[in-house]
């Protein structure tokens, strides 16, 4: 959901008889490259304030939550600890569970 978020672009597309996934686009040598995502963005996340930094940032995260194996894949809580700590364009909307 991280990478459709930050690229605008949908899990799945079609390109005639054949489904293109969105991991396969950020993909180099079947290794999840944050460049190639930083590439895609959706230019209105651009226009919002948000540095390469924090789009990297957010692209790791997503790379995490891409990993095969789900006990290696972070928690929500991971998540949002993350996003609160290294991405200071969501750190204020993402209050710790504690404060509520």
């Amino acid at each position: 959901v991280l990478l459709e978020l930050i690229t605008g672009l949908e899990a799945c597309t079609c390109s005639g008889e054949r489904q293109v996934l969105l991991t396969s686009r950020v993909k180099t040598q079947d290794k999840f490259d944050v460049e190639k995502v930083v590439k895609i963005v959706d230019k209105r996340v651009l226009h919002g304030g948000v540095k390469d930094e924090e789009l990297k940032a957010i692209a790791s995260i997503a790379e995490n939550c891409l990993r095969h194996l789900p006990s290696l894949r972070p928690s929500a809580s991971e998540i949002c600890r993350i996003m609160r700590e290294e991405i200071p364009c969501v750190s204020s909307i993402l209050v710790p569970s504690e404060k509520l």
